[in-house]
């Protein structure tokens, strides 16, 4: 398993780390439990949470559990290059360079079920995912890049949080 972790700070974007989790228990033949990422404020109370009435991009406090199903790259920019709309919360809104980056004000912990990815950032680094490896995404700004041939499909958990220190999220400019 590959653990990528991002952040967003005043010196920019970055990869902080590329590494597998350093603390793995193992419990007997095959049984691990991989810690990936802690917070010491867990919700109040273990029954918090709702069905959500409706879409929000991301949540300005409080958190949202998700799954994400990204076409290939390929579908996305024919759909653009025939005018279809991708709504306004949709990073994938133009082709080119800047190719579906946008930041959030969000703590997000994202595991790759299925597909692949290219997590990329503003000045063009970027990581190859593959199912199975998790991202934690501290605020940076960043684009999911399917190369295909398959749909991606991520698990993301999205918690509403500032980042202090760090230049505005996209939509606070």
């Amino acid at each position: 398993m590959k653990r990528v972790v991002t952040r967003r700070d005043a010196d920019g974007d970055r990869f902080e780390r590329v590494d597998t989790p350093g603390t793995v228990v193992r419990f007997g033949p095959g049984f691990e439990v991989h810690e990936v990422w802690r917070m010491d404020a867990p919700p109040s109370d273990v029954v918090a949470g709702r069905d959500p009435e409706s879409y929000a991009f991301e949540p300005t406090q409080g958190m949202v559990f998700r799954t994400v199903v990204i076409p290939p790259d390929e579908v996305v920019h024919a759909s653009l290059q025939r005018g279809e709309k991708w709504g306004r919360n949709s990073p994938y809104r133009s082709t080119g360079e800047d190719y579906g980056l946008h930041a959030t004000d969000t703590l997000d912990l994202v595991t790759v079920v299925s597909g692949c990815v290219d997590l990329r950032l503003p000045d063009g680094s970027q990581e190859h995912l593959e199912p199975g490896d998790v991202v934690v995404q501290q605020g940076a700004e960043h684009a999911w890049r399917n190369p295909g041939p398959d749909d991606l499909v991520l698990s993301v958990v999205m918690v509403g949080a500032r980042h202090a220190g760090a230049p505005p999220a996209e939509s606070d400019r």
